[in-house]
């Protein structure tokens, strides 16, 4: 490994500074939150996901942040060209897709929406809880990373509405 701070780049190429019309290049962006998932052990594996299972990532503009992944191998990370997103906020989108791929891969798959009413409500509630817990780790751990120190994943955690798992979390470790 190099002694570069894997981090160097990736904030010109998604900071405010950089609002323009069209993305930065996104094998660029998702080349670095890679690298970055790969410096913990939490989240070490999802980095390892993608080649292992030959996943692809999909960087797209939408109008506002969200991830999507319709079947195992195809995951979708929804930025903003207007108002773009932060450094620590676009690692945690990719945890974020990687871990919905991952759970289709285990076979946690998404219930069908003709599923029984609460049988649907129950798997997916299960089904979010397993990654937002997951995502709390990952988040706390980079966190924690002293060659991180200043991207604060944990507040956006909270920006992205886990607050309560978040809290819980941190309270409980």
């Amino acid at each position: 490994m190099s002694d570069k701070n894997p981090i160097d780049g990736l904030d010109s190429m998604v900071s405010p500074e950089t609002a323009i019309s069209e993305l930065p290049d996104p094998q660029i962006m998702i080349d670095k939150a890679l690298e970055i998932l790969s410096q913990s052990s939490v989240s070490f594996e999802l980095s390892e996901l993608v080649s292992s299972q030959g996943l692809r990532i999909n960087v797209i503009n939408t109008p506002q942040e969200i991830t999507y992944a319709p079947e195992s191998k195809d995951v979708y990370i929804g930025v903003t060209s207007f108002n773009p997103t932060y450094p620590a906020k676009f690692i945690l989108l990719v945890a974020d897709a990687l871990l919905e791929a991952q759970l289709e891969i285990e076979g946690f798959k998404q219930p069908e929406l003709t599923e029984a009413k609460e049988k649907y409500i129950t798997a997916t509630a299960t089904r979010k809880a397993k990654k937002v817990a997951r995502l709390c780790a990952i988040a706390f751990d980079l966190d924690q990373k002293e060659q991180f120190e200043g991207y604060h994943f944990v507040d956006e955690m909270h920006k992205l509405g886990h607050n309560e798992a978040m809290d819980v979390f941190v309270n409980n470790i």
